[in-house]
């Protein structure tokens, strides 16, 4: 199975189209979008794209799940900060 949430970019392997599932850049693709779609993911009838994909949806949710917890973890150490400041300043 392919690996979820990533881009060519961020990947030394061969590209697979998200198209087609053929092991090609998807712009070497000429399958028209969506016409003859197969998921690298699930192998069914949709782009490997697709945010309705069963086997997807799961790194998905877990992806957005820990970029959250991270989002959550900055703050309250700046608020941390912020306060620590705050006491400073009233000496």
């Amino acid at each position: 199975m392919a690996a979820v949430c990533h881009t060519q970019t961020h990947c030394n392997k061969k590209p697979t189209c998200v198209n087609c599932a053929v092991k090609r850049a998807t712009i070497e693709c000429k399958t028209k979008r969506f016409e003859k779609a197969k998921c690298v993911h699930c192998g069914e009838s949709h782009a490997a794209n697709y945010q309705g994909c069963i086997v997807a949806k799961e790194p998905l949710k877990r992806r957005k799940q820990i970029l959250h917890e991270q989002k959550r973890g900055i703050q309250k150490s700046t608020t941390g900060q912020k306060n620590q400041l705050d006491s400073f300043s009233r000496d």
